[in-house]
This record gives C-alpha cells, sequence and structure tokens, in this order.
C-alpha cells in the first residue's frame, strides 16, 4: 500500500468515524482516482473492521447518495454532545486547556458540519471559561485513587487544608469519589481508630499519594455505596448519620425532594429524611422562614441556637 493510499484510506476511515454521509464520485473526484477504486477502500476498511470484531457495515442510503457507517448510531449524538459539554463547562471541575481537550474530543465523534455548529454555540463559554482559584490538575490523581479503591489498598497521603499548612501524612482505606460544589472529593475511612462515618477529603489538597497494599485497617469496613453516600449527603460536610423531620412551606416541593434524594413526603407539608447532619443543617438554614425542623429535639434545639447566633449579629 503506497503512501498516497494509505492517506485516503484514512482519510475515508476518519470521515466514516465521524459520522459522515461519503459519495463515492465525490470522494473519487477529490482523491483523482476511480470508484471502483473507492469501493475497494471501503471493502479494505469493512474486512479490518470485521476481523477486530466490530460490525461495521458500509451501506448505501439512496435519498442522499451516501454511503454510510451504520455503527456509528451506537456512538453520542450531537445533541448529547451538546448536554454533556454544557455541564462540563459549568462544573469548571478541569483547568481550561484540560476543558478544551475533553470538548474537541467529543465534538470529534461527530460529522464537520455538525461540529462547526457545536463549535460556534460553545466559543463564548470556551472563551469566558476561567479555572478554580486552585488552579490545580485532579485528572492524574483522579485515574490513580480510581485504581486503588478499585483494587482495595489502603493508601498514604499527605494532606493540608486552606487554613492549615500541616502535612502530617495519614494512611486511610479509601472507599468512592465524589463530584460536588466544583470540586472532585475522596471518601475514605479513617484505619487508626474504628470512625461512625466516612471523612471527607479534597483531593486537589492532596499533596502525595502513595499505595500501602499490605496495610490492612484494624477493623471490618462495612459494604460502601457511593448513591446512598450522595443521596444522604448536603455540601460535602458529613456529621452523625441521623433521620429527621421538617415543615417545608415553600413554593417548590419538588425542590426539596431533588436536592434530598432520601426525602419523602408525609402529611401537612411535613418530610421526612435519612441525612448526615453538618451538611443538612446548612441546607436548611438557607431555606429560611419555609423551613422547620419538627425532629429529631436535639438538632431542632441546635437549629434554634444557629438561628438566634445568626441573629445576634443584626442586634
Amino acid at each position: 500500500m503506497d503512501t498516497n493510499q494509505i492517506t485516503r484510506v484514512l482519510s475515508i476511515y476518519s470521515r466514516f468515524y465521524a459520522g459522515e454521509g461519503l459519495n463515492k464520485r465525490a470522494i473519487a473526484a477529490e482523491f483523482q482516482v476511480s470508484e471502483k477504486t473507492i469501493q475497494r477502500d471501503f471493502n479494505q476498511i469493512r474486512d479490518f473492521l470485521e476481523q477486530q470484531g466490530i460490525q461495521a457495515p458500509i451501506r448505501y442510503n439512496a435519498s442522499e447518495k451516501k454511503y454510510f457507517w451504520h455503527e456509528r448510531n451506537s456512538l453520542l449524538k450531537p445533541d448529547v454532545i451538546y448536554s454533556t459539554t454544557k455541564i462540563l463547562l459549568e462544573s469548571r471541575a478541569f483547568l481550561k486547556n484540560e476543558m478544551q481537550q475533553i470538548i474537541e474530543h467529543l465534538i470529534g465523534q461527530i460529522n464537520l458540519d455538525q461540529r462547526k455548529i457545536l463549535q460556534n454555540v460553545l466559543s463564548s463559554d470556551m472563551s469566558g471559561y476561567r479555572n478554580l482559584q486552585t488552579n490545580i490538575s485532579v485528572t492524574n490523581l483522579l485515574w490513580q485513587l480510581a485504581k486503588e479503591i478499585e483494587e482495595k489498598n489502603c493508601i498514604r497521603i499527605v494532606y493540608t487544608k486552606e487554613f492549615n499548612p500541616s502535612k502530617k501524612p495519614t494512611v486511610l482505606f479509601p472507599v468512592g469519589i465524589i463530584f460536588s460544589e466544583y470540586y472532585f472529593y475522596l471518601i475514605a475511612y479513617q484505619t487508626s481508630f474504628k470512625p461512625d462515618y466516612p471523612t471527607i477529603y479534597r483531593i486537589d489538597r492532596i499533596q502525595s499519594l502513595e499505595s500501602q497494599p499490605h496495610f490492612k485497617p484494624s477493623y471490618n469496613i462495612a459494604y460502601f455505596s457511593e448513591s446512598a453516600f450522595r443521596d444522604r449527603i448536603q455540601f460535602m460536610y458529613t456529621g452523625a448519620l441521623m433521620t429527621i423531620r421538617f415543615r417545608f412551606t415553600g413554593p417548590s416541593v419538588q425542590a426539596v425532594l431533588d436536592r434530598i434524594p432520601t426525602a419523602r413526603q408525609l402529611h401537612n407539608n411535613e418530610f421526612e429524611a435519612e441525612v448526615y447532619g453538618k451538611g443538612i443543617k446548612m441546607w436548611l438554614l438557607s431555606q429560611g422562614p419555609h423551613i422547620e425542623v419538627l425532629s429529631p429535639a436535639s438538632f431542632r434545639a441546635e437549629m434554634k441556637e444557629e438561628i438566634q447566633h445568626m441573629l445576634s449579629k443584626y442586634d
């Protein structure tokens, strides 16, 4: 296969892969070869993919007078890519150059006309995109942590907080990774004692990480579910797990049920939910006069004390 043929076949393959429909006569004219040559190229691409175990029929669409790779229907479509990129941009989860690479990769899956439309509608979002204040890439660390969780290894990390420069090493048993409020968080259990609930670490604050595959916690860790944990936490603050009841008189019950997935409506605008204490208190306070905590009594008293403390600032 000569250089011209390699270039032609790769060009045809990449266009099929991007979802373009190809007119045999137009492609033949572009590369100054016969239509029979282009047909042989189509056959070579199909045979190669079948050898790789990929069923990729190249079929002719009579109404458009073009050939299409039908397996492209299983890949992302423009509307899905657009929705996904909007969520990604709003998250601000990655550095600008990383975000550009991710979006370019997503957009590269569709044909040139659709790609131009998406590039135009997303140009304003990309030009105005701002990194978070930390300006730290976490992609490599995320993947390393994911592998440690999958292999059920303990890890040794050096972690710093925003207002505490201490860099004391800690050995943890990692169980999950969650994204919330612009940042990725590691969910892990302390290994030196048996905690009532896991600890949360913002991943961009992990200074170093070492795998400790032969280290075992001093106790057995029960099954952990990321989805169950996410349903019960607000603003990535844990605290004791408890069941609360509250009355909501705001305009949107749906907003409550969306924000607190474990909540269920009882009667007379009353709700019950299983949640972690610290984070839920922050959300309840944000609802102002539309929320009244009913139980447990200790949490109701805690809310009252917090509100009185807030009020004292305006005296």
